[in-house]
């Protein structure tokens, strides 16, 4: 929001009274209230020539002031309003209209208002309800499904009290609520309340954590989490003494440990572990929002973290919005506390940025308001330390610039009273083109162990890997969402021209919409280079495959267009198979798995290209270089194989790898995406 100085307007007090002969002329000259070096200083000045401040000073020499010229409505020139040629909507009424105004054009347009709209979903069994704003996740989905189905005449603002049907119809329900009455608990669950954690398994629940995790919050201290664990296995009376706190942290490191950590065998369950210490680290989650402590923090952003490995988007939102705020509640916000050169203050410093930037993340993806406003921070960086545990601060600074440009990417082009006039969209335009050029920059200053573009850099240990990974999605997914609502807005109108028409030259619809893409191939392809050849530890967070997905339907989303050409889409679809072929290897992703997830993403790609039928001559193109989308995504394809194993992702139980293995059978090897080590394969 913009906000007028003090000295871009005169004050009351100096104002010319009614009766003043002087306010009767069109153009009238007078003298503002201070002179120019108080005004420039920001300092109290009483309007004597020269002023005493000067005097005192010795500057009365420079004592100016500078004349105010005020300008009478009928001596201001005429406005000139731009003419918006009216296009033809596609599927229903979206012309720009300009409205004529005192001061300047207004945008009435329903189009711009829905590129603001987000999703709401209702579960009827526990009456739960929550809201997505436009930039999320959610929304997109909600957005492309409608794309496909013109026969809708539903926008993504009607509101209603259902979940929203491509939601549905594509399986992602069980991201966004708990599934049955939270009353009723599994009955295998029970039998992890009777059950000790072995001393050997409890080691490498820590090591994975610390492993996969810890590089992305570098938090905690490795040496006193496994201090809390060995103190647990020395008996009553010996052992250390250990704040109930220090065992809620241990237990969630048990917990996204457990959820990290790759299963020897079948028989491993490891998620019951996980579900198991994330509900004892609760327990005592009530002192969290009473009394706060630096360990709350931790807890609560540990609680988040588990969130994004459950895949539970709400969770997510909520657990951050109360570390931000316990976080202030200490002042760690502010320099005056955490200011100080010590390694303790330091410390501190790494708890509120990491805090900052995951919800801040957090907030742009669910498309909710953020909990931190950055006029009132003044905490500075963490600072790098030589005989500091930790070595993440580069990389938490760098997500942390990125973070505060997200701020910016919000109030730009996803909240619903920004673009209220047509020269908005030249503000809104030179707003995202400053965001990548500090997005740029961002990159320029990484050290050489995070740049995530050089794709010929050596390979690092993992949670190098992890971290290099984590900021270049972190940065190209920025950079979609940068751009995402021109390629929505091109949507709406039956070729880009048009909808470029209705524009003007206030934004440039092919040359944005060409970035979207670019930055959504290139998450893919730097996320298929980490899971297969640089890190394939990374293969265990569940968290990156909501960026795949996001990425991969930004592709499907663009691909859909009449204009699109059998080579672009070609070379869209080999991008969409490779996000496919990291999705499959992801074994958990909140309460399915990476393999069940790809099977949806495929069931949206053939749903995409097939309602093209009619407008291009794709489908053909495209059945013959993969042949996975051949197959048959409805219920008759999976007839004899229910009750398998739950939770596949399509809205139905059933066994992963038997339904694979038939589908091999059935189909001659169509679900088999290419090996992504063999090039021939995929040039054959």
């Amino acid at each position: 929001m913009q906000t007028s100085r003090p000295d871009d307007h005169p004050s009351p007090s100096a104002s010319a009274s009614p009766s003043d002969p002087v306010a009767t002329t069109s153009d009238r000259s007078r003298t503002i209230h201070a002179c120019e070096t108080c005004r420039r200083r920001k300092t109290k000045c009483d309007g004597l020539s020269p002023c005493t401040r000067c005097v005192s000073a010795g500057r009365q020499d420079t004592c100016v002031y500078t004349p105010f010229i005020k300008r009478t409505r009928s001596s201001r020139p005429p406005i000139s309003r731009p003419i918006v040629p009216e296009a033809r909507p596609l599927k229903r009424k979206l012309s720009v209209h300009v409205q004529a105004g005192p001061e300047e054009a207004s945008l009435t347009d329903k189009g711009h208002q829905e590129l603001r709209a987000g999703v709401a979903a209702f579960h009827p069994e526990s009456n739960a309800y929550q809201f997505y704003g436009a930039s999320s996740h959610w929304s997109f989905v909600q957005r492309l499904y409608q794309r496909i189905r013109p026969q809708s005449d539903k926008t993504v603002s009607a509101h209603t009290r259902e979940l929203p049907e491509g939601l549905k119809q594509w399986g992602f329900e069980k991201q966004l609520f708990t599934r049955g009455n939270d009353n009723q608990k599994d009955p295998q669950h029970d039998a992890f309340d009777f059950a000790y954690l072995p001393r050997e398994l409890g080691d490498s629940f820590i090591a994975t954590y610390f492993e996969i995790m810890h590089g992305q919050a570098p938090i905690l201290d490795q040496m006193e989490v496994e201090k809390t664990w060995q103190g647990l296995w020395i008996g009553p009376g010996n052992s250390p003494h250990s704040r109930p706190k220090d065992r809620s942290i241990l237990y969630m490191v048990f917990a996204i440990g457990a959820r990290l950590r790759k299963p020897d065998n079948q028989d491993d369950n490891f998620l019951g572990w996980a579900d198991h210490f994330y509900e004892k680290a609760g327990k005592n989650l009530g002192d969290c929002f009473e009394e706060t402590t630096l360990r709350d923090c931790h807890l609560l952003l540990l609680r988040g973290i588990y969130a994004t490995q459950a895949g539970k988007s709400n969770w997510i939102y909520l657990y951050m919005g109360h570390a931000a705020r316990s976080a202030m509640a200490l002042g760690l916000h502010r320099a005056q506390v955490v200011g100080g050169a010590d390694e303790f203050s330091n410390r501190l410093r790494l708890t509120f940025w990491t805090i900052y930037y995951v919800e801040r993340m957090t907030s742009i993806l669910s498309g909710r308001p953020s909990n931190f406003v950055d006029e009132n921070i003044d905490a500075p960086y963490p600072i790098d330390i030589s005989n500091s545990s930790n070595n993440g601060y580069a990389y938490i600074r760098a997500m942390v610039a990125i973070a505060k440009i997200t701020g910016t990417v919000v109030t730009t082009n996803y909240t619903p009273k920004h673009a209220k006039r047509l020269s908005d969209l030249s503000d809104i335009n030179r707003s995202n083109y400053e965001c990548i050029g500090e997005l740029e920059r961002i990159v320029e200053m990484l050290p050489p162990h995070l740049r995530f573009s050089d794709h010929s850099a050596p390979v690092l240990d993992t949670s190098t890997e992890v971290q290099r990974l984590c900021l270049g999605a972190t940065y190209y997914i920025t950079q979609t969402l940068i751009f995402r609502s021109a390629l929505i807005y091109a949507t709406f109108f039956e070729s880009l021209a048009l909808a470029q028409d209705s524009l003007g030259e206030h934004i440039n619809l092919k040359r944005d919409t060409d970035l979207a893409i670019s930055a959504a191939k290139n998450l893919v392809l730097l996320a298929h280079d980490g899971f297969f050849r640089r890190c394939p530890s990374f293969q265990r967070d569940g968290n990156i495959s909501f960026f795949i997905i996001s990425a991969c339907i930004t592709l499907l989303f663009e691909v859909l267009h009449p204009a699109a050409t059998p080579a672009h889409a070609t070379d869209v679809f080999h991008i969409v198979e490779k996000g496919l072929q990291c999705l499959d290897k992801i074994d958990h992703v909140g309460s399915t798995t990476g393999r069940a997830i790809s099977l949806d993403v495929m069931a949206i790609a053939k749903a995409a290209l097939f309602s093209t039928e009619g407008t291009t001559r794709l489908e053909s193109t495209l059945m013959e270089d993969f042949q996975w989308l051949g197959n048959e995504f409805d219920m008759n394809v999976f007839e004899g194989l229910e009750g398998l194993v739950p939770d596949a992702g399509m809205g139905m139980s059933l066994d992963m790898d038997a339904w694979w293995s038939v589908m091999n059978e059935n189909f001659a090897d169509a679900t088999a995406l290419h090996d992504p080590l063999d090039e021939s394969a995929r040039m054959a």
